[in-house]
């Protein structure tokens, strides 16, 4: 659902239940895990998901990663166990992830005006992290049959762009 407030120039958009973008999440059974809004791991996963990736995706995930822990229980940390459960199971999401994690790291030292030496150590550290625990969950038997093909053929969903 999309609301817009024309005298603010605000918009919301609004999901039930899952985000069906360039890849799927499904927080159905997740939302009671966080709150005010959806657990950490499906907020970060919400970026990592798009395949065309502008600066205001890059800048929630630094902000993300910069403001809160990875973890494996999801109480005010990224729930890196949950993030390795979706990328286990679909190739596709777990090849655009791969992709925006290197071009997140690659794209850090654009933001030197309020990023400090430490601030990109520490996300460095923390999508380093979160790419082993990725790497060491075992892959389901369809995510290894899709591997075989790679890009070869179409690993995401397009997403037509939303005119307001």
């Amino acid at each position: 659902m999309l609301f817009e407030n024309k005298q603010s120039g605000t918009h919301t958009d609004v999901f039930l239940d899952k985000l069906d973008m360039n890849h799927k999440i499904n927080f159905s059974k997740r939302l009671e895990h966080d709150d005010p809004t959806v657990p950490l791991a499906e907020l970060l996963l919400s970026k990592l998901q798009v395949v065309k990736l502008n600066e205001k995706d890059i800048v929630d995930m630094i902000v993300l990663l910069l403001e809160h822990e990875l973890g494996e229980d999801g109480r005010d940390n990224i729930n890196r166990i949950q993030i390795s459960e979706y990328l286990s199971r679909d190739w596709g999401f777990y090849h655009t992830v791969e992709i925006n994690l290197q071009k997140l790291e690659a794209s850090l030292e654009g933001y030197s005006s309020f990023l400090t030496h430490e601030n990109k150590r520490v996300i460095i550290s923390k999508v380093e992290n979160l790419k082993e625990v990725i790497e060491r969950k075992p892959k389901s038997f369809g995510w290894k049959i899709r591997a075989r093909s790679g890009e070869s053929i179409n690993w995401y969903e397009e997403v037509e762009e939303v005119y307001r």
